[in-house]
């Protein structure tokens, strides 16, 4: 079962638009009581001039377990901010717009509120007129694994690579 709920207003001042979105499901499975709920809610003005930016809320907490859906990790919180702005150049040049802005994701694990995965970083385009883009992006991302995560396993058997729980940064 599930509700969520959008809305959106174009019709501000100067073509600001305003955007907020807010969802809720919860899973009954035979067995699992309690903890089976995934919900958020987010907030944005994404705009396609000047300044624009968002910010997101998402719960999956242990026991949600949507059967005909796709949940790529449960027991998490997570947090997405982003902002920045794009300028557009004087009609008649090569180049037609510039964005910069910054980008951050932090997902914390619900039973300890540890990290389990934390990006942040900056972005920069550079678009022309015929449509070719120029960008660049700088992040620092830390990866928290709580057990060993095995990457390789020849199919003899005999070989396996794997990753040792820890906390990497990159």
């Amino acid at each position: 079962m599930g509700a969520d709920f959008r809305f959106r207003n174009s019709r501000l001042s100067g073509g600001t638009i305003i955007e907020g979105v807010a969802w809720y499901q919860q899973t009954d499975v035979e067995g699992k009581s309690g903890d089976d709920a995934s919900y958020g809610f987010g907030i944005s003005s994404p705009n396609n001039q000047s300044w624009r930016g968002g910010y997101a809320f998402k719960r999956v907490e242990k026991n949600f377990d949507p059967a005909v859906g796709f949940v790529n990790q449960t027991d998490v919180e997570s947090h997405a901010l982003d902002f920045g702005s794009r300028r557009f150049f004087r009609a008649g040049g090569y180049f037609r717009s510039l964005y910069s802005g910054f980008e951050g994701y932090r997902a914390e694990t619900l039973e300890d509120g540890k990290v389990d995965t934390q990006s942040i970083g900056l972005r920069l385009s550079l678009e022309n007129n015929t449509g070719d883009r120029l960008f660049a992006r700088v992040f620092e991302t830390d990866e928290n694994l709580i057990t060993d995560f095995t990457i390789h396993r020849s199919s003899d058997g005999l070989r396996t690579v794997v990753i040792p729980q820890g906390i990497y940064s990159f």
